[in-house]
């Protein structure tokens, strides 16, 4: 572990949506992915959604950017995907 503290050169981000995160009321009923994540997720009511479905809801990418640069000492972060699905 000592080797690799502090060897990252850049994170690259992909961001595309934005939930609320909060402590599950019961513990999940199935297993995988979702499961593991132990949260439950849900909307602000005023976020607008894509046409995917998905939460526009740009305060969830300077939210990320902001606790990347505390947790990890400010490192050269690239946003290397996002965007927004539309109907054209």
């Amino acid at each position: 572990m000592k080797l690799i503290t502090g060897s990252v050169d850049f994170l690259g981000l992909n961001h595309y949506s934005s939930a609320l995160a909060s402590t599950p009321l019961e513990p999940p009923q199935w297993a995988g992915y979702w499961a593991d994540q132990y949260v439950t997720l849900s909307d602000k009511p005023s976020w607008k959604k894509t046409a995917m479905g998905w939460n526009i809801a740009p305060e969830g990418a300077k939210g990320i950017l902001l606790w990347i640069a505390k947790r990890y000492n400010n490192p050269n972060v690239y946003v290397t995907e996002n965007g927004v699905a539309c109907h054209e």
